[in-house]
């Protein structure tokens, strides 16, 4: 099983196997950061296929599909978790990523249903392996070519892990982990946490990405879909209106020439 965080406050994690302990304290296996959030909030036990989780904190805020948490409970796949104010769904380990969501109806239990949207922003690869690639960016993100990083990059250029995004409301902070070739936003090198905006350029030594607004570049893909059609249609009309050009010039010169 994995937690889904559609409002982007922590990356999808994975649960394994034992127990996950979350809260703000720098020890946690989820560490979340907010109004209300314990430093050991509460524990997710997962013992083969079974998952449950406990509270850890009595004073700590935990809700499981709308109702308090105060004891041991099941967990299941779909369920809505809450700790203090930030929000997950239970999803399957086969789920697809999630990076925003969107209050929708109520389900027929009387739980709000979450309806996963577009991420803000997006990173698509313009050149190296993840050319033509686009990743969401949500939460805190790490890039690098070990497997464990949430944007593995097939090259032995980039470090094992690379660079750190970290998603705000303003956009993309950038950092450099240290890594062998650097690190580049519009090819300046990155030192400390440095933001970044759609539009700009990501390179990680020859591997470059370029930041996108995803729900501007839906739209420029639709419009793109539509001008082909708008083209063709146009073309129809030219054609038609020539040849009744055609037509009446014709007959002019026929009806001239005293045949009609």
């Amino acid at each position: 099983m994995k937690l889904i965080f559609p409002n982007g406050e922590h990356a999808s994690l994975n649960l394994a196997q034992g127990v996950t302990l979350v809260g703000s304290d720098a020890a946690c296996q989820l560490r979340l950061s907010g109004v209300g959030i314990a430093a050991r909030h509460c524990e997710v036990h997962m013992h083969a296929a079974e998952v449950q989780i406990v509270p850890a904190d009595t004073s700590a805020v935990t809700l499981i599909n709308g109702q308090p948490l105060s004891k041991a409970n099941a967990l299941k796949q779909g369920d809505l978790l809450q700790f203090s104010k930030i929000a997950c769904r239970v999803m399957g380990q086969d789920a697809a990523p999630v990076h925003a969501a969107t209050r929708d109806s109520v389900d027929d239990t009387g739980h709000t249903r979450v309806r996963m949207a577009l991420p803000k922003l997006m990173l698509r690869g313009v050149s190296g392996p993840t050319f033509g690639k686009t990743f969401p960016v949500s939460g805190s993100m790490t890039m690098g070519r070990q497997a464990d990083c949430d944007i593995c990059i097939t090259s032995d250029a980039i470090s094992r892990h690379h660079a750190r995004l970290q998603l705000t409301p303003a956009g993309v902070l950038v950092e450099d982990l240290g890594s062998a070739n650097g690190t580049y936003i519009n090819d300046k090198p990155v030192q400390g946490s440095v933001p970044m905006q759609a539009g700009d350029e990501l390179r990680l030594d020859t591997v470059r990405f370029q930041l996108q607004d995803a729900h501007a570049a839906t739209s420029s893909a639709s419009a793109a879909a539509v001008k082909p059609a708008a083209a063709k249609s146009n073309a129809i009309i030219w054609i038609v209106a020539g040849a009744v050009v055609v037509a009446i010039g014709i007959f002019l010169v026929v009806r001239q020439s005293g045949v009609l």
